[in-house]
């Protein structure tokens, strides 16, 4: 019978000749089905999706991969998991310049180096998620469409419990390549919204975690907002709404279950970046099935101070907009003038004894 927590799955599926299946074909499905078959190929690894394809969710909104506490750069670490000759098709550009406002601030940082690195996802062949399908076909994993799995070792279906909400607005534009944040709790309470455009290609997002209801109106007075500061033209407008799911979880395997990605609450708690995440909790899964390793401790071990900083931060975040409205975000970026933004999102994003202190109190 098989057991989750016993550490050497790979002699019990090589053994009993069992396919290893995978629910979930998004970059964490994607990636533990990858590094499985990279290792090993003594046994089939099949992803069922129950999509008509990969990417689905997105329309070829830009997301970003940025690695928490980290100053790793995100194109090295993709490489760890896409091949160069398939990386090279993929979009993926290094974002060196952004603008920060609140209500009555505005701030400009730049770097040498990328602050992170813009990706595609959707269906499309530039995409990450094609990028993924691609690198996993390339491996002889299989891949069934339009179909889930009633015995999936891994669950990579992403997340369970809504923490928040972003809806987005892909379309094409006639201004030239920004990054512009805003933080203001008028249209993106406990979140922020953003218009990133790269070579006349644009996304426009509002993320929320208070009063998620009102998405479509915030998003719209956000939508507005950008249009009165850059002037723009906006064409071959696409929009849609997903939910974003993080937390912080005793027991990441779950009904017989590897939880990878949001489907484990993966996700940092503050501004929701999840692609690492998401590709590492899936390289973790691999290897825990390949190797006498416990899923629950390398999840823990990789993931667990991060995950209590961005909860930490989440709170901080949310008390100081309830307590201060918008002067909090303005003192946020009057504290961040002038200092390297990639000093200030590592310090952000790393675990502090104070943090500790804080989430400690917090629960």
């Amino acid at each position: 019978m098989f057991n989750p927590y016993n550490p050497n799955l790979y002699k019990f599926y090589y053994e009993n000749n069992i396919m290893i299946k995978i629910n979930g074909a998004g970059p964490a499905g994607l990636s533990t089905a990858i590094e499985l078959s990279k290792i090993s190929k003594d046994y089939d690894v099949t992803v069922y999706e129950k999509e008509k394809g990969v990417g689905t969710r997105f329309n070829g909104s830009f997301q970003f991969m940025f690695i928490p506490g980290s100053n790793v750069d995100g194109r090295v670490f993709l490489r760890s998991i896409i091949p160069q000759k398939i990386l090279k098709k993929m979009f993926l550009v290094p974002i060196h310049a952004i603008t920060v406002s609140t209500q009555h601030r505005t701030e400009k940082f730049h770097s040498l180096r990328p602050i992170w690195w813009a990706v595609k996802r959707g269906p499309m062949k530039d995409s990450l998620d094609y990028a993924l399908y691609r690198t996993a076909k390339s491996n002889e994993v299989n891949i069934k469409f339009n179909s889930t799995s009633l015995d999936a070792i891994v669950n990579a279906t992403g997340g369970r419990v809504p923490s928040g909400i972003a809806r987005e607005f892909v379309f094409d534009t006639d201004i030239e390549d920004v990054f512009h944040i805003i933080l203001d709790k008028r249209f993106a309470p406990g979140g922020y919204a953003y218009l990133c455009v790269i070579n006349q290609k644009a996304t426009l997002c509002v993320a929320v975690t208070k009063n998620m209801s009102k998405i479509i109106e915030f998003s719209n007075a956000a939508l507005e907002i950008f249009k009165k500061i850059y002037n723009m033209k906006m064409n071959n407008v696409h929009a849609q709404t997903n939910y974003v799911s993080f937390d912080i979880l005793q027991n990441y395997i779950r009904q017989d279950q590897f939880l990878t990605g949001e489907a484990g609450g993966l996700q940092d708690g503050l501004f929701g970046f999840g692609l690492w995440y998401a590709i590492t909790s899936g390289q973790l899964a691999a290897q825990s099935i390949l190797y006498d390793v416990d899923y629950n401790t390398s999840v823990t071990a990789w993931f667990e101070q991060l995950l209590k900083t961005g909860k930490t931060n989440r709170f901080i975040y949310e008390i100081g907009e309830t307590l201060l409205g918008n002067r909090f975000y303005d003192m946020i970026l009057k504290y961040a003038k002038n200092k390297p933004i990639r000093r200030l999102l590592k310090e952000l994003t790393s675990p502090t004894p104070l943090k500790t202190w804080v989430y400690d109190f917090i629960g």
